[in-house]
């Protein structure tokens, strides 16, 4: 089987080193039939990697994977692309092309909606999120916003509850709003981040739908 797979290909890399890469070492022995949906997915990437490719192309590579499997799946890739191979991976894990892609392109309804740099497209929200705590007897955020400097409310484009007395707020300006809760605000524990790639794939995907 292995040879009717590496034949067109140029001479194989030695079978150890690939089961070793797809993290499957220890279940060489399985039926393909008996293996996880995930098991079957490392086997696939084992097949591609063969003939010592120099462009691979994954659809969705961690699709039935658990988180384990999925991580020691992406430290294999970032191996892969240390010894020059270009790899283009198609994912509904955005948090998973955050973290290994150096290019993204985002699609929605087979139009592309960013191309660039993780950074570059999460720039492209240009939001913050922010966290705060608020004890059960302060005064909420709903409450004082209406109350606050409008130069700073306006600012603010979205406040969630999240529960246990944490609210988050969605603003253009988290310097002046992080400011604002902590000399104004009984709010504390106060944490900021930047978009996600998720934040920027929802954001794009809303305007460009209207």
């Amino acid at each position: 089987f292995r040879f009717l797979i590496s034949s067109p290909s140029p001479p194989p890399q030695p079978l150890d080193q690939i089961l070793e890469r797809a993290d499957l070492p220890r279940i060489r022995s399985r039926k393909v039939q008996a293996c996880s949906g995930g098991e079957q997915q490392r086997l696939r990437f084992a097949l591609a990697l063969i003939g010592a490719p120099t462009f691979l192309i994954l659809d969705e590579p961690t699709a039935g994977m658990d988180p384990v499997a999925r991580r020691h799946f992406w430290e294999s890739m970032r191996v892969q692309a240390s010894h020059g191979t270009t790899i283009l991976f198609a994912t509904h894990y955005l948090e998973e092309a955050q973290d290994f892609a150096s290019r993204i392109v985002l699609l929605s309804q087979g139009r592309i909606l960013a191309d660039g740099t993780v950074d570059e497209i999460r720039n492209m929200t240009s939001s913050y999120t922010i966290q705060a705590r608020f004890s059960p007897d302060a005064t909420t955020p709903p409450t004082f916003l209406q109350h606050m400097d409008p130069n700073v409310s306006g600012l603010v484009s979205a406040v969630d509850e999240l529960g246990h007395d944490t609210w988050q707020f969605t603003t253009t300006d988290s310097d002046a709003l992080a400011r604002y809760l902590l000399h104004h605000t009984a709010g504390d524990d106060v944490r900021i981040a930047a978009s996600s790639l998720d934040d920027a794939f929802v954001t794009l995907t809303e305007s460009n739908s209207r």
